[in-house]
């Protein structure tokens, strides 16, 4: 089929988190001109058991996908690009909705036309640099790096030696981690937050740090404790 021929814009939509999938109704964040790049990267872990014999490593699980681009705003025509940046900037920020009692992130999709590119994500990181001014030093253009990490809810991660479902795993938490984001990751619902400060002695859910590893319980231990 021909293209249409019509410009479309690259656009990041903002939804509410919910640990049923992203609510919709949020803001849509507009680029002024479409990326040049999109780089999409995924990963999976391997574990290696420490042997004098060399050894094959064991398969651990596939990591989140990530997204990395930059945004670019324009205001030449009038106006500035402060309201779009604040925007952007916010999703690194707990969602207006979950702030008091479990803050969790906003939700992301990047789009581009009829193409998404990444769905159920967050922000993980945003890098803005200003290169035009007006004569008061309002900003009239910038240029956003953005990284994104997408959610996936479980695939049945198995533990590598017994090969069965109802298994604990380790996580190691890294920058921006918080526990209802990786009770979201790994056992498919941020409600679950408890379970994993439960097991792994947390009492303070907000200060966990980065490099500790966290045991997660399988989803059929938690059921049962219920």
């Amino acid at each position: 089929m021909a293209e249409s021929g019509k410009l479309e814009r690259a656009f990041l939509a903002v939804s509410e988190p919910s640990s049923t999938g992203a609510k919709g109704g949020g803001k849509h964040i507009a680029f002024s001109f479409n990326p040049k790049e999109i780089t999409f990267a995924r990963s999976a872990e391997w574990k290696a058991k420490a042997s004098k014999k060399p050894t094959m490593p064991e398969f651990v699980g596939t990591k989140p996908a990530t997204v990395t681009l930059e945004m670019f705003f324009d205001a030449s025509e009038g106006g500035d690009v402060s309201a779009a940046i604040g925007d952007l900037m916010s999703c690194v920020e707990p969602h207006q909705k979950t702030k008091k009692d479990k803050p969790s992130p906003p939700f992301v999709s990047l789009g581009w036309g009829s193409t998404t590119y990444i769905d159920q994500a967050i922000v993980k990181s945003v890098s803005v640099k200003y290169t035009r001014f007006k004569s008061d030093g309002s900003p009239i253009r910038a240029v956003a790096a953005v990284s994104l990490e997408e959610l996936r809810p479980p695939t049945g991660k198995q533990n590598p030696t017994s090969g069965g479902l109802d298994a604990e795993i380790e996580r190691l938490i890294g920058p921006g981690d918080t526990l209802q984001l990786i009770a979201y990751q790994e056992l498919g619902s941020p409600e679950l937050w408890r379970a994993i400060a439960d097991i792994n002695g947390i009492d303070d859910p907000f200060r966990i740090r980065e490099g500790t590893v966290l045991i997660i319980p399988s989803l059929a231990s938690i059921d049962r404790v219920r």
